[in-house]
């Protein structure tokens, strides 16, 4: 009986992920349960963000539940309330890491009204059918050397690829911002 237990437990993470509904066709599940290449920023049980390999701005981070379901209508419940619970946590984590990297102090950081947009398709101009939450961080008020696009733009193509060692070091600058955050609840 008790190795029945252990066998239980220690196979319980494969359980979970091969109960939650997925689609071999779809780029996000070969991420969450292939191991396909993405630059992680955040994962729970529930949850996982990376970074957008078509980013809007720097650190332009995806939430997204492991579960596939194409629209936010779809989600249960409880999958909604997991995002609920880290997508605060996530985008101030984004904005801390943005400005780390670009050379802002703590003091500033602190100061500074971050802005950004949280944005979600759901069928109309969603390209990737599996529910996600873009994180995208807007410069500085009149601090901006990039000219910024029409909305139109993002969508029809007028972004660059991810830069990997970018990608790496945001990613992990993101991950620290987290865990900062964390040892402080």
């Amino acid at each position: 009986m008790t190795s029945h237990l252990i066998s239980l437990i220690e196979n319980r993470g494969e359980t979970i992920k091969q109960s939650r509904p997925s689609d071999p066709t779809c780029p996000f599940c070969g991420i969450i349960n292939d191991g396909d290449p993405a630059h992680i920023a955040f994962e729970n049980e529930d949850v996982i963000a990376i970074l957008d390999i078509l980013p809007i701005s720097r650190g332009h981070t995806l939430v997204i539940p492991k579960a596939h379901h194409e629209k936010v209508s779809d989600l249960p419940d409880a999958i909604g309330a997991s995002i609920g619970r880290v997508l605060p946590r996530i985008a101030r984590a984004v904005c801390r890491a943005i400005k780390t990297l670009e050379g802002g102090s703590e003091e500033a950081m602190l100061a500074e009204d971050h802005s950004f947009n949280v944005v979600s398709n759901s069928g109309h101009l969603q390209v990737v059918p599996h529910v996600h939450f873009h994180i995208v961080v807007a410069p500085a008020y009149g601090k901006t050397s990039r000219k910024w696009k029409k909305p139109a733009d993002f969508v029809m193509g007028g972004r660059a690829e991810l830069n990997e060692q970018d990608g790496t070091l945001v990613a992990r600058t993101i991950r620290e911002a987290i865990a900062a955050e964390e040892s402080k609840l």
